[in-house]
């Protein structure tokens, strides 16, 4: 077995090993991630803090503690309104069924000739049991978030322990640095750091921009339906603001769900054509000014590739894949291309000319 084969061989051995670690522990390692991605969002201001002579413990406590003031600050504006308008939306659902199932009869009459009773009495019977279950789950998750129990004593804990777990590596971030350094080969360790130097770039590029993209719709949307004075603006807009990271799902989700409610709300072709219109605003402000401005053109990851990557990762590890999927993205994005110019290189593709 030449040097080549056994280099491939311990690197799949390696790639295995980290995802059937991440498979088992995959339950208990959420709060180590989303530690670590605050400490890594956050290190350059502490790095910034440590230029001007601050103390990197002292640094990192402060930002640490902004973040999670400004954190929860959000979560008590948003909270309520969040549980208020799920609510009434669970309650109303049924009635937007209803509504729909008569004005759809008339319709299911005339087809009947052609595909029988089963066309009326099946849609029927479908609608109501959809109806039943979607307001059951709406109240029962409704239900969880207030009346809390163990659920809720389980996110404090997570809660407290991901400060802790973000203070920890920002502290010692350079002292992490440097040790896994020194574990590079020394021959490999400048092609190694060029590599890390470009992943970290795109990484950094993308969610820190990606992160401020969806908090600017978010407002955006909030504040623009209800001006037009649609019920249950707050949870779509937030939902549409949040869902952005996944490009054009987010606002084709929001949209549907604009729709649905405008028209139940208004019956008013002018009135859904405010509200559609609102969505090609936040599209055209996304596409044209946030996007090129906050992110720019060179972090380089596909959107297709940005949605695989979430669907493949959110269905192997969950809520952690979802975590790691846009770094993962990032990483094998420049891996892939580093091997392509290597093969473009190599004797073998010169030999093919």
């Amino acid at each position: 077995m030449t040097k080549t084969n056994k280099n491939i061989l311990w690197s799949l051995g390696l790639v295995a090993l980290i995802t059937l670690f991440f498979w088992v522990f995959k339950p208990i390692l959420t709060p180590f991630a989303v530690g670590i991605v605050i400490a890594y969002l956050l290190n350059p201001l502490v790095e910034k803090l440590e230029a001007i002579k601050v103390n990197r413990k002292l640094g990192s406590a402060f930002l640490l503690l902004i973040f999670f003031m400004f954190f929860g600050l959000i979560l008590a504006l948003s909270v309520p309104s969040l549980v208020r308008e799920v609510s009434e939306l669970a309650t109303q659902f049924p009635n937007w069924l209803s509504s729909l199932k008569e004005k759809a009869s008339p319709l299911l009459q005339e087809l009947e000739p052609y595909t029988g009773e089963i066309t009326t009495e099946t849609l029927k019977d479908t609608m109501n049991n959809l109806s039943g279950r979607i307001a059951a789950v709406a109240l029962a998750i409704v239900s969880q978030i207030a009346s809390g129990g163990m659920a809720i004593i389980g996110m404090l804990a997570l809660i407290a322990f991901i400060p802790i777990v973000a203070y920890e590596m920002m502290v010692n971030w350079p002292k992490i640095v440097e040790r896994t350094q020194d574990l590079i080969p020394v021959k490999y360790r400048p092609t190694v750091m060029n590599l890390t130097f470009d992943i970290d770039q795109k990484i950094s590029g993308f969610i820190r921009g990606q992160l401020s993209v969806c908090f600017i719709l978010a407002v955006f949307y909030v504040i623009a339906l209800s001006l037009v004075g649609l019920n249950y603006a707050f949870i779509i807009g937030i939902l549409t603001g949040l869902m952005s990271f996944i490009p054009m799902v987010g606002a084709l989700i929001g949209l549907l769900a604009c729709t649905v409610v405008a028209w139940f709300q208004f019956q008013d072709v002018v009135m859904l054509g405010l509200v559609v219109g609102i969505f090609f605003i936040g599209q055209i402000l996304e596409g044209s000014f946030l996007v090129p401005k906050i992110i720019g053109d060179k972090i380089d990851l596909h959107p297709v590739w940005v949605m695989f990557a979430l669907s493949a990762c959110g269905l192997l590890f969950g809520f952690l894949g979802l975590l790691l999927a846009l770094p993962l993205a990032a990483i094998a994005g420049v891996l892939v291309r580093f091997a392509t110019q290597r093969y473009k290189q190599s004797s073998y593709f010169k030999e093919q000319e």
